[in-house]
């Protein structure tokens, strides 16, 4: 008990001490901008709004992959056994089998590509790169190459 009221304590001292200095202010990274709020600072021209478009796009798509590495392997496992039960059978098994590898094959997949773009696509590569698209230096290559058309559309709003 001693333990954990002693991390209570560091943890209390830490928490009050960034209030110390007294200031109103709280520091907000520069990064972590909405997609609107990104359009509307660093979005002037159609290939700063497709760069922006893409790197959401890649984190949504990320997200989505995530939430879908759950649900497959448990489906996958599901229905293999239930495919299993109704034909009863051993010459059905390896089918049973191959079902349920193919959920877990699909699971990894969709995971390490969801881990990818999470790494490949954060909003301070966005930002650092937008800063220094503003001081002129060029996009790189690499992320130019993977625009596509409906990254330099804009998106709908809900205020006409």
């Amino acid at each position: 008990m001693k333990k954990y009221l002693f991390l209570i304590i560091i943890a209390l001292l830490g928490w009050t001490s960034t209030f110390a200095n007294g200031s109103d202010t709280i520091y907000v990274k520069p990064w972590s901008l909405t997609q609107e709020e990104f359009i509307q600072k660093y979005g002037q021209k159609d290939s700063d709004r497709a760069i922006i478009n893409l790197f959401f796009r890649k984190r949504t798509n990320a997200i989505i992959e995530f939430g879908l590495t759950v649900p497959i392997p448990i489906l996958s496992t599901v229905l293999a056994e239930r495919f299993d039960e109704i034909n009863n059978s051993s010459k059905y098994e390896f089918a049973a089998r191959l079902f349920y590898a193919a959920g877990v094959v699909l699971t990894q997949v969709l995971f390490y590509d969801a881990i990818i773009k999470e790494v490949g696509y954060p909003k301070r590569k966005l930002y650092t790169i937008l800063e220094q698209h503003r001081k002129g230096i060029p996009y790189p290559i690499y992320i130019t190459k993977r625009l596509r058309d409906w990254d330099f559309e804009v998106p709908a709003t809900d205020n006409p």
